[in-house]
């Protein structure tokens, strides 16, 4: 079954991300970019939102209900499995340099409300803000060793690219 899209006004989306641990601390400006590469997914009570091996694609935030969140035993997480509520965030491998597969399961163990967010489009949209940018990555390096308990991926994190900002392309991987 299909998740359910919904429409969601940017103001609550800014209210959501103010919650939640990587945005908490970036510009209402930058916030709102945000909100516009964001979408809001309804799942049913047992339906999979990811499975180990998918394609890491999205960022996701828990608006309400819950997840169970499965890190793969290759992971080498202290806490491997999760149960995950509202202003969690999860997907992050999303923003992984050497990583382009899940590598986890995610699943709602009741009816749970998430807001997704392209990896890619924000990674486009925080070089586009190297100052907001490195605090993002931060946090969400932070959040990857406080909460999941793998610190040997954080060095996995994509960078964001000064030069790319500053017109020296020189030296930046496309």
């Amino acid at each position: 079954m299909e998740p359910v899209k919904k429409p969601v006004a940017a103001d609550v989306m800014l209210e959501i991300f103010k919650r939640t641990m990587p945005f908490q601390v970036v510009s209402d400006g930058m916030l709102r970019k945000i909100a516009a590469l964001s979408w809001q997914v309804a799942y049913p009570s047992g339906a999979s939102v990811y499975q180990a091996g998918d394609t890491a694609d999205d960022i996701y935030i828990i608006v309400s209900g819950k997840i169970e969140h499965a890190l793969e035993p290759g992971v080498n997480a202290r806490r491997p499995v999760q149960t995950l509520g509202p202003g969690d965030v999860f997907g992050w491998a999303a923003l992984m340099d050497k990583f382009p597969h899940r590598l986890a399961g995610a699943t709602a163990t009741e009816p749970t409300e998430i807001v997704r967010i392209s990896g890619d489009e924000l990674l486009r949209l925080l070089e586009s803000d190297p100052d907001a940018g490195d605090v993002v990555m931060s946090r969400f390096a932070t959040m990857i060793t406080r909460d999941y308990t793998v610190p040997d991926l954080i060095t996995q994190l994509r960078t964001i690219h000064r030069k790319l900002h500053s017109g020296d392309s020189q030296g930046v991987n496309p």
